[in-house]
């Protein structure tokens, strides 16, 4: 990096479209630490010992956004994602949702810089790949497109991002996206 400005990373998109794929490359080949949002609701629903179904996921969702706001996973967050800037320059988060998660963050980390990348891939390419996952293989479809969009209010989040990656080649294809992305954000630090 070359600025002192430290930066948080969002990284959004429906099911499928390689979020977790992008953080866990960023992770290991660039040293970035990630904070994963959904980590909240699969924590929760693993302490609980219930099954990892839509209905289960949505439950689980709208009561933590009933209990903390639309911007629960945001706040929920804090702590990990200022443990992870204490230790490096940047920080990812894989799956922010809300608008109102990206604006909370703004206002808490208002002395950092905050970018949000959306990624897009061809529906039926999403629900093919969601269904491979060997943890929460069930939690994709067009249901689960509309929660996401309108539940939690993904919509603008994803038309708001700073920048767009389109995810319908070859992982190596994918990743030269992210490089060129990354360099460009390591120089406006």
């Amino acid at each position: 990096m070359t600025g002192t400005k430290k930066i948080i990373v969002a990284i959004v998109g429906l099911p499928g479209a390689g979020k977790t794929t992008a953080a866990e490359y960023l992770s290991k080949q660039k040293k970035i630490p990630v904070v994963t949002f959904g980590d909240v609701v699969n924590k929760y629903i693993d302490q609980h010992k219930l099954p990892h179904t839509r209905e289960i996921h949505t439950k689980t969702w709208k009561k933590l956004r009933k209990d903390y706001g639309m911007e629960a996973f945001a706040r929920l967050n804090v702590e990990n994602i200022k443990k992870g800037l204490s230790k490096n320059a940047m920080v990812i988060i894989d799956g922010m949702r809300s608008w109102e998660e990206y604006l909370y963050l703004k206002r808490k980390f208002s002395k950092e810089s905050l970018y949000i990348i959306a990624i897009f891939t061809d529906k039926r390419k999403r629900y093919k790949r969601s269904a491979k996952r060997t943890y929460r293989a069930k939690l994709y479809g067009p249901e689960r497109d509309i929660d996401e969009l309108f539940g939690t209010n993904m919509g603008p989040t994803i038309t708001m991002a700073d920048y767009a990656i389109e995810n319908n080649g070859a992982k190596e294809e994918f990743y030269r996206k992210l490089d060129t992305i990354f360099a460009k954000l390591n120089n406006n630090s």
